[in-house]
């Protein structure tokens, strides 16, 4: 043991031999190293000969302020769109990054400055971003965004004060505080937009006031004596020279910011004065200064104090001028919309009513028809020539008026023709015949009065049937065999009054046998009744010639009879007989004239009656189903899902009542049936809603599985990760013992040998070193040191070399100490390792999240990942593995909320039907659109100009493909499809 004491003190001498000429001499490429060029630098060697990195800092200088003035240029544009009031949290970064950019310019810190210059240009890069997707939506309610900027312009007016603005940029100030009074009064008189502006503008001004303070405390921070050090200090003509052409720069880009200022204020006041003409002349095409006098007053008046504006270049007071122009335009088709809406019902109005009249012509003109066809038929154009002719003039009018559309002449020409043969039929009767051809009616005797007392008993008969099948309703039950009756007995009353006894006979009897026929189908059982066909039994029919050639026969034996009386009577008393004979016979023509008008007039009435009441049987039976069924389409609340079937349904029912009250029972009819088939479609439209909700309530469950699913598996994943890690560490452990245990008996190895070989060269070494001990007195001292280090050193090593992971003995560690002190400890490569594998694990997963899109969906996540792993590189850099390991667990942590989702739609198509109605607050719910409904109003702005009626967000149709704007900075691509799986809107809710 003393013997390696001894080798170990021999090899120290050797090793600290060796440091001391690695201190004190040159490389072994023959370059100074760091330590000489850093102390040649400081002191100013008199060669003044600079390393490289020396001569490359003036490049450095130049690109880090060029990349300075970069970044506050992109500070300045967003400070003039007040961003610090829009987007505080990335501006607040980027004004932090800028002065931290500052101090290390200032401290010559190159490396620091640019990278805080570039962390400046990012941030307002995302500023900016955010900034265009903020213009294509409204950011805010008018009210609160004026009320917002007005507090932030006074807030910022308060800190101008502080810095005395108002002596140090007059100009400046008295602009902001006179904008900023204007905003007040703005704001007093509700004008919200002109006060959002007028407080913006004075933003403006502000944000100018505190970049010109920043710049006068940068210029007076530079202008400060530089430290001895820096290499600025050598020249102060250079200084001056410098800062002169500093301010000159800076006077330059000023004057070049405010003329670039000056042509977009000047663009964008065109572009709102183009917009403001192009309404006007819109207004104009409709007549709007007839038709909306004071509106349209209004906005010529704006317009061409706006145009005024602009040549006098009051670029805030055009752009004022030309919105107000655009807002009162807006009202003027409002206004329009509201009068179209209003023909459009007049319209409507007059077609109903002309349909009504155009309906009751027809119905005049055909029963006209039908009274012109009877008189026709007994030759009233020969036998009443001038009544005749009346009528068919009438009628012909009546024709011409209705093909003209002029119906209320129509009706008025058919009543006229319907009058006119009113009178024909009064002149038709046998008592007017006789009156207008001045005769009597002529009776052959006997014969005669017997066949038209026998007529007269068989129209009676006739007549007490038909009462009878009346009473039955025999009209709407045996229509057919009722009609026939009815028209036979009338035939018969006519036949009679033409004094034609047999026709009246016969006709008589046709309308018995009818009701007979009626009587023997009543008489059957229901269930029998149907097998009877209507119409007269065969027997009575055949009854009818025999009877007529019996009745023939016996006139002709009693007109032979009554003849020869009449011959033998006539010398006695013809002539008085005769005039007797005829007054009663006059007598009795005339009272049974009366009978049968009568009798006519009450069959048409019973007739009219009837018909009537079948037809107000129909319609109250149809108006009671038509309310059932808007009973229950109310139960549903059909009139807030189905608003336009039910609308229809609605108005047809109100319709049908009217109509139903009024007596108009075919119209109440028509408009009952209409009404069913609406309530018929409501049915079907609700049937398919429960259908949809009950599949949307499976597909949620079944995608709530899917999920839960998902997340087990990705859990499953990464505990096998895990345990994978954790084998893969073990591994590595025990092949890295292995591997030491090796190394180390291969050193102690080569340790014996070289030992073996110094000992000779020590030896002899000694015997010099004790020939020279006088004059070295110092050098055994030091080899005593060296020594006693050497024993220390190989003391540590062998109680470090207990702790070594994989439980060597110690007698084993203390053989190979020298192989020991020269490795690394294997404990901190350990962790070194596993850093490295939580690295690669963090950089893994960063890399999925931008492939499935998250650090567009999940901003805020991705965000903290992002750090995380920075925070990890940065550790890891620095050889703390712990706080690497740590780090890169927060970016896994942080990155469990990202799955496998396709990003959040930009667009999405306004659907029929699905679990509820698709409306703006409904579509605003959907958790991939806002997930919040009371965001409605942020889509209807964006959507406004695709909808037919502007000023009503309900007014939307299935189809319409709505524009979905970014509400929080989010990515969105694409249109919505029913069957991709999308992720909620992080961070927004209902709850409010």
């Amino acid at each position: 043991m003393k013997t390696l004491t001894s080798i170990f003190g021999i090899l120290g001498i050797c090793f600290f031999i060796s440091i001391f000429s690695c201190a004190s001499g040159p490389s072994n490429d023959g370059q100074p190293d760091e330590e000489q060029i850093s102390t040649d630098v400081s002191v100013g060697a008199a060669d003044q000969k600079q390393s490289p990195e020396v001569e490359e800092a003036p490049n450095k200088q130049q690109e880090v302020r060029d990349k300075m003035t970069q970044a506050q240029e992109r500070l300045d544009w967003a400070a003039s769109v007040v961003a610090k009031r829009k987007f505080p949290c990335p501006y607040d970064e980027a004004k932090n990054a800028y002065r931290e950019a500052q101090r290390a310019e200032n401290q010559e810190r190159w490396d620091d400055a640019a990278a805080n210059a570039g962390t400046v240009i990012e941030k307002v890069a995302e500023i900016e971003k955010l900034y265009n997707e903020m213009l294509a939506r409204e950011d805010k309610e008018p009210a609160e965004n004026a009320e917002d900027a007005i507090a932030e312009a006074k807030s910022r007016l308060e800190w101008a004060n502080s810095i005395n603005a108002k002596s140090r940029f007059p100009g400046l100030y008295n602009n902001a505080e006179s904008k900023y009074q204007d905003a007040l009064k703005a704001q007093s008189s509700k004008d919200w937009r002109t006060a959002t502006d007028d407080a913006d503008n004075a933003l403006g001004a502000l944000s100018e006031i505190e970049r010109l303070n920043n710049q006068a405390l940068a210029d007076a921070s530079k202008s400060a004596p530089p430290a001895a050090s820096s290499p600025a200090s050598k020249s102060p003509d250079t200084n001056v020279a410098g800062a002169a052409q500093v301010e000159a720069e800076r006077v330059r880009k000023e004057q070049e910011a405010a003329a670039e200022s000056e042509r977009v204020k000047s663009q964008q006041t065109d572009d709102a004065i183009a917009k403001a003409k192009e309404r006007l002349d819109w207004a104009s095409s409709i007549q709007a200064r007839t038709k909306f006098p004071e509106s349209y007053t209004q906005a010529e008046n704006a317009y061409n104090d706006a145009v005024l504006a602009r040549n006098n270049k009051n670029w805030d007071g055009a752009s004022a001028n030309a919105a107000k122009v655009v807002t009162a335009v807006d009202e003027i088709e409002r206004l329009n919309e509201i009068a179209a809406a209003a023909e459009a019902d007049e319209r409507i109005k007059q077609a109903e009513a002309e349909r009504v009249k155009a309906q009751q012509a027809d119905d005049a003109i055909a029963k006209a028809k039908e009274r012109m066809d009877w008189a026709s038929s007994i030759q009233a154009a020969r036998r009443f020539p001038s009544d005749f002719t009346q009528a068919n003039d009438a009628f012909n009018s009546a024709q011409r008026d209705k093909n003209d559309k002029n119906y209320d002449s129509a009706i008025s020409n058919a009543n006229r023709a319907l009058a006119a043969v009113d009178q024909i039929e009064r002149l038709n009767t046998p008592a007017a015949e006789a009156e207008r051809t001045g005769t009597q009616p002529r009776f052959t005797a006997n014969a005669d009065q017997d066949r038209a007392r026998q007529a007269d008993e068989y129209i009676a008969r006739a007549k007490e049937r038909i009462d009878w099948a009346i009473s039955i309703q025999a009209g709407s039950r045996y229509p057919n065999n009722f009609n026939r009756a009815s028209t036979a007995y009338g035939d018969a009353i006519r036949s009679r009054n033409a004094l034609n006894w047999d026709n009246a006979i016969i006709n008589a009897i046709r309308a018995i046998n009818a009701i007979d026929a009626i009587e023997q189908l009543n008489s059957q059982p229901p269930a029998q009744q149907g097998g009877y066909a209507e119409g007269s039994a065969p027997e009575a029919a055949a009854q009818i010639p025999a009877e007529q050639q019996a009745a023939a026969e016996k006139a002709a034996a009693e007109k032979a009879a009554v003849d020869a009386a009449a011959e033998k009577a006539a010398a006695e008393a013809a002539v008085i007989a005769a005039a007797e004979k005829a007054a009663a016979e006059k007598a009795a023509a005339d009272k049974a004239a009366a009978e049968a008008a009568a009798i006519a007039a009450a069959e048409r009435a019973a007739e009219a009656e009837a018909a009537e009441a079948e037809k107000a049987k129909a319609a109250g039976d149809a108006v009671a189903k038509a309310k059932e069924r808007m009973d229950w389409a109310n139960s549903i609340q059909a009139r807030t899902k189905f608003p336009q079937p039910y609308n229809r349904a609605n108005t047809a029912y109100n319709n049908a009542v009217r109509a139903n009250t009024g007596k108009n029972y075919d119209t109440a009819l028509t408009n009952a049936n209409q009404t069913i088939a609406a309530v018929a479609e409501i049915e079907q439209l609700n049937a398919q809603a429960a259908a949809a909700a009950e599949k949307a309530a499976a597909e949620k469950a079944a995608e709530a599985e899917a999920a839960e699913a998902e997340k087990a598996r990705i859990a499953a994943q990464i505990q096998a990760e895990k345990e994978a890690a954790a084998i893969a560490a073990a591994e590595k452990i025990l092949a890295d013992a292995a591997r030491v245990k090796a190394e180390q008996e291969a050193a102690a190895q080569a340790a014996a040998e070289r030992i073996a070989r110094e000992q000779a060269a020590a030896e002899a070494a000694a015997q010099a070193a004790s020939e020279r001990a006088s004059q070295e007195q110092a050098a055994p001292e030091a080899g005593v040191r060296a020594e006693q280090e050497a024993q220390t050193l190989v003391e540590g090593a062998t109680e470090e070399g207990e702790t070594v992971p994989g439980d060597l003995p110690a007698a084993e560690i203390s053989a190979v100490e020298p192989a020991v002190s020269e490795n690394p400890d294997t404990e901190a490569e350990t962790k070194a390792q596993a850093a490295s594998k939580a690295l690669a694990d963090a950089k893994e997963r960063l890399d999925l999240a931008v492939k499935v899109n998250g650090d567009r969906i999940y901003p805020d996540a991705y965000t903290t990942a992002e750090n995380a792993y920075s925070e990890a590189t940065d550790a890891f850099a620095v050889e703390d593995w712990d706080k690497a390991i740590s780090a890169a667990s927060a970016v896994i942590t942080a990155l469990n909320v990202i799955e496998d989702m396709s990003p959040l739609p930009a667009q999405y198509e306004v659907r029929t039907w699905v679990s509820v109605r698709d409306c703006f607050w409904n579509i605003s719910g959907y958790p991939y659109v806002y997930n919040d409904p009371f965001e409605w109003r942020r889509l209807y702005n964006a959507n406004t100009g695709k909808l037919e009626n502007r000023q009503n967000p309900d007014l939307i149709e299935p189809g319409l493909i709505l524009d979905i704007p970014s509400i929080r900075g989010e990515y969105r691509e694409g249109i919505w499809e029913e069957n991709k799986r999308y992720p909620p809107l992080p961070g927004i809710g209902t709850n409010r």
